[in-house]
C-alpha cells in the first residue's frame, strides 16, 4: 500500500513537471495571441492580502513569453523596497522555446541598487532586479516575488495587459482585505466585459483571459485609456505610521492637511520680515503673490528628496528656506508658507503631470497624482503656480499640468478642480518677416515669431540654450531649408504678458532651383508642414487632438531684379470638422509678393471613422504648404 501511494506521488510529480514543461514551451501559445505581440503573459497570478491597516502582503507569479527583442521591455523582473517595505523573496527562472530550463536566479543573486538617479539628493527607495540577456528568441521567464509593506495607502491596480504589443493568455488578481478597512474599486475601459469580477465580503477576484495585443495608433488613446483595468483603494489606510481616511475627497483633503501639511510651514523670522518688506506696497493680493513667487524662484532649485511619509509629506519649509532646494512637494509647500506670511490664501494641489491630460479621478477617492502645484484664488478663478521651475512665468502652467482635474487641499477639505485650459486664441504662433531672393536662388530672411499659450511653453526654453544649441534648434525647426546659416538670433521673453518673441536672421544657398530658364521657388519659407498622419486599413481607436491651436503667417517676398512672376498658386481654403487652413499669395504694386497663411486646429476626441477625413485635411495642408512660385527672366 505504501509503495502504491509512493508511486502515485511520484507519478503526480512527473505529470506536474511535464505540464510545466509544456506550459513553458512557446509552441503551445494560441496563434491569435501572437498577432501584433512582442510578448505574451502566459500565466499571471497576483495575490494582495491586507489583514491589518498597517500590513500588506503581495505575492506575484508571472510567466511571460518574449517573442522578439522588442518584447524584453515587458519583463518586469524587479521589486522596489525601502524601510517600510521588505522583499521577502524574489526569483526568476528562464526557459527556452522548447520549455527547457536554461537559467535560475535566486534572491541572493539579484542586483540591489538605489532606485533613483542623479537628480535625487537622497531617497530611501531601492530596487532589486535580475539581469538576463537572451541568446535566442522566443524564451519564457517565470518571475516570482513576495513583498510585505506597512503601508496600505497604495494598492497596485489590475491591468488586463501591461503595455502595447503585449497579449494576455490568463491573468488572475485576488485581493483580500480586513472588512472594516472598506475595500473599494473602480473599473475602467471594460465596455466589452473582458474582466470577470467575483466580489465577496472583503475580497475581490478578477480574471482576464485571451486579451489580444494593442497596437498604438497615431493620435489615438494611451494604453491606460484602452486596456481594461481596475483601481483599488481603502477608506481606512496607513501611510508610514500615519492612519488616513479616504471616504470622499473632502475628508481625504482634511486628512492630508492635518496629518501631512499642517506642521511644515514655519519659516525663519528673517525670511518673514523680508517677505513683509517686499510685499508691503503691492496694491493687490495677486501683485503680492507674484512678488512671493519670484522670490521663491530666485532662492531655490528643484531636486528630488524622496524621504518621509511615502514621498508624500513635504520637507519642512524652514529646511527649504535654509538649504535652497526641494522637490515639487517641498517647493510648493515653501511657496505656500511664504504666501501665508504675506496673508495671501493659497492651496497645496495634487495633480497628474504628463503630456496626456490625466485627471485625478473625481468619483474614486484614493492616493493619486505624481506632482504638486500651488493654487492661488483670484476672484472667481484660480491662478496655478508651477513651483519647480526657476524660469516659468507667474501663473503659467504648460502642457504637463493644463486642463485636468486636480485635488486642491483647502482648510475645509479636498476639492476637485480643473486647472487652466488654454483655448484656441491663446495657443497662437504668429510669424511675420521679409525674405529676399537673389538671382542664384539663395535667400536671406528676417523673421519674427511670437508664441503664446501652450505654444509659449514650446518656445521659451530657447532663452536658456547656448549658441550652439540654438543653432541646432533652428536648423531642425526649418529642416526643409537646406544650407541654412543662422546669422543673428534675438530673443525676448515677456514673462508679464507671457509672450515669447524670436527675431531670427538667416540665409540659405540654393533654396530655389532652376528648370531651364524658370526659377522654382517654394512659397512657404517659415512654417511649412509635411505632416501626413499614418494610414490605417482598419483604425481601432478614436482620433485624439489634445489641444486647439492656430498659426498665422505673413511674409513679404522680395524677388530678384529682372525676374518676372510667371505663376502664383491660386488661393486655398480648406474647412473641416478639425479646423481650417487658408493660403494666399498677392502681388503688390512694388513687385513684392505677400504670402499669407492661417492654420486652425480644433481639439477633440473624434470617432475613428473620421480619421480618414482628418488625414485628408492634413494632406491638403501639406500640399498647400508645398506650393511653388515660378519666376522667369
Amino acid at each position: 500500500m505504501r509503495l502504491l501511494i509512493l508511486c502515485c506521488i511520484l507519478l503526480q510529480s512527473t505529470l506536474l513537471i511535464a505540464q510545466n514543461s509544456f506550459n513553458f514551451s512557446s509552441n503551445t501559445i494560441p496563434e491569435d495571441l501572437k498577432k501584433d505581440a512582442n510578448s505574451i503573459i502566459i500565466d499571471e497570478r497576483i495575490s494582495v492580502n491586507i489583514p491589518a491597516i498597517d500590513k500588506q502582503i503581495v505575492n506575484t507569479y508571472q510567466v511571460i513569453t518574449v517573442l522578439n527583442k522588442n518584447g524584453n521591455r515587458a519583463v518586469n523582473a524587479y521589486e522596489y523596497y525601502d524601510d517600510n517595505m521588505k522583499i521577502k523573496d524574489i526569483g526568476i527562472t528562464v526557459y527556452d522555446k522548447n520549455g527547457e530550463k536554461i537559467k535560475e536566479v535566486k534572491k541572493r543573486d539579484f542586483n540591489d541598487v538605489s532606485a533613483v538617479e542623479g537628480g535625487t539628493l537622497y531617497s530611501e527607495s531601492r530596487i532589486m532586479f535580475a539581469d538576463y540577456t537572451p541568446d535566442e528568441y522566443p524564451y519564457t521567464i517565470v518571475f516570482e516575488s513576495e513583498v510585505e509593506s506597512k503601508t496600505t495607502a497604495f494598492i497596485s491596480p489590475f491591468y488586463a495587459a501591461q503595455d502595447y504589443y503585449t497579449s494576455t493568455l490568463k491573468s488572475l488578481y485576488t485581493i483580500e482585505v480586513l472588512p472594516e478597512l472598506e475595500l473599494k474599486y473602480k473599473v475602467y475601459n471594460d465596455d466589452d466585459s473582458v474582466l470577470k469580477i467575483n466580489e465577496l465580503t472583503g475580497k475581490i477576484v478578477v480574471e482576464a483571459t485571451n486579451v489580444k495585443a494593442v497596437v498604438p495608433e497615431n493620435q489615438g488613446l494611451t494604453i491606460s485609456g484602452i486596456v481594461p483595468k481596475i483601481q483599488f483603494g481603502l477608506n481606512h489606510f496607513e501611510l508610514k505610521g500615519v492612519q488616513g481616511i479616504g471616504d470622499d475627497w473632502n475628508s481625504f483633503g482634511k486628512w492630508m492637511n492635518e496629518s501631512l501639511l499642517s506642521e511644515t510651514k514655519e519659516v525663519s523670522e528673517a525670511t518673514r520680515k523680508e517677505i513683509l518688506a517686499l510685499t508691503k506696497d503691492a496694491p493687490t493680493a495677486i501683485d503680492k503673490a507674484k512678488i512671493v513667487y519670484e522670490y521663491m524662484q530666485n532662492r531655490t532649485r528643484y531636486i528630488s528628496v524622496q524621504i518621509g511619509i511615502g514621498g508624500w509629506k513635504p520637507m519642512l519649509a524652514n529646511d527649504v528656506d535654509q538649504l535652497g532646494y526641494g522637490d515639487c512637494k517641498a517647493l510648493t509647500n515653501y511657496t505656500k508658507a511664504l504666501m501665508d506670511v504675506a496673508e495671501i490664501p493659497s492651496y497645496y494641489t495634487v495633480i497628474n503631470s504628463s503630456s496626456e491630460k490625466e485627471d485625478i479621478t473625481p468619483d474614486f477617492t484614493s492616493i493619486q497624482g505624481n506632482h504638486v502645484i500651488l493654487a492661488v484664488p483670484n476672484d472667481e478663478e484660480m491662478v496655478w503656480l508651477e513651483c519647480t521651475s526657476q524660469q516659468t512665468p507667474f501663473g503659467y502652467i504648460g502642457a504637463s499640468t493644463d486642463d485636468r482635474n486636480a485635488l486642491v487641499i483647502t482648510p475645509e477639505g479636498g476639492k476637485i478642480m480643473k486647472t487652466k485650459k488654454y483655448d484656441l486664441e491663446e495657443n497662437k504662433l504668429l510669424t511675420t518677416g521679409v525674405v529676399t531672393v537673389n538671382e542664384a536662388g539663395a535667400i536671406e530672411g528676417d523673421v519674427h515669431l511670437e508664441s503664446t499659450g501652450i505654444l509659449y511653453g514650446s518656445h521659451f526654453g530657447l532663452e536658456f540654450l547656448d549658441a550652439k544649441d540654438k543653432n541646432e534648434y533652428y536648423k531642425e525647426y526649418w529642416d526643409y531649408i537646406n544650407n541654412l546659416k543662422l546669422i543673428d538670433i534675438q530673443l525676448d521673453n515677456n514673462k508679464d504678458e507671457v509672450v515669447f518673441k524670436e527675431d531670427v536672421t538667416f540665409s540659405a544657398d540654393s533654396y530655389a532651383t532652376y528648370v531651364g530658364e524658370e526659377m522654382i521657388l517654394p512659397a512657404n519659407f517659415v512654417t511649412r508642414s509635411n505632416y501626413i498622419p499614418t494610414r490605417y486599413k482598419d483604425r481601432k481607436q478614436p482620433l485624439v487632438i489634445s489641444r486647439s491651436y492656430n498659426y498665422e503667417d505673413e511674409v513679404t517676398i522680395k524677388l530678384p531684379e529682372g525676374m518676372n512672376v510667371k505663376f502664383v498658386p491660386e488661393p486655398i481654403q480648406v474647412v473641416s470638422d478639425f479646423g481650417e487652413y487658408t493660403m494666399s499669395i498677392v502681388k503688390e504694386e512694388n513687385g513684392d509678393l505677400t504670402y499669407k497663411r492661417y492654420l486652425k486646429v480644433q481639439e477633440g476626441m473624434y470617432p475613428k471613422d473620421q480619421y480618414k477625413a482628418y488625414r485628408s485635411f492634413r494632406r491638403k495642408i501639406a500640399k498647400g504648404d508645398n506650393q511653388k512660385i515660378i519666376l522667369t527672366k
